[in-house]
């Protein structure tokens, strides 16, 4: 048996940003909604090609990209398996973008 801190640590927010509260909310969503399929390293779900620093890297590069994608994955991606969440408002959008981006190179700086 692992720790939830040993495992949730790989995908644990990142840099200046990592204790605020749409970056900590982004979190939350992401461990219960994305981790399962989505991974960081040898941590997380297999199921997705896409990793979590490329979810990062859209989030971080085209926000507008990364919304799209995460609410209708197939109108992006014809052969994506992800099921989309239209319900996720604007809100909850802007905190899982906030949190993956705290992956992004970018804002390491």
């Amino acid at each position: 048996f692992r720790s939830e801190k040993e495992v949730f640590g790989a995908i644990a927010p990142r840099g200046p940003h990592a204790d605020e509260s749409a970056v900590q909310t982004g979190y939350k969503i992401a461990q219960q909604n994305c981790y399962r399929c989505h991974n960081m390293d040898a941590e997380g779900g297999q199921k997705s090609g896409l990793s979590w620093q490329l979810l990062s890297t859209f989030a971080a590069g085209s926000p507008e990209f990364f919304a799209a994608y995460v609410r209708n994955p197939k109108a992006t991606n014809p052969q994506a398996q992800m099921p989309g969440s239209p319900a996720y408002d604007d809100a909850i959008i802007s905190a899982l973008t906030a949190y993956f981006q705290t992956f992004s190179a970018k804002e390491k700086q």
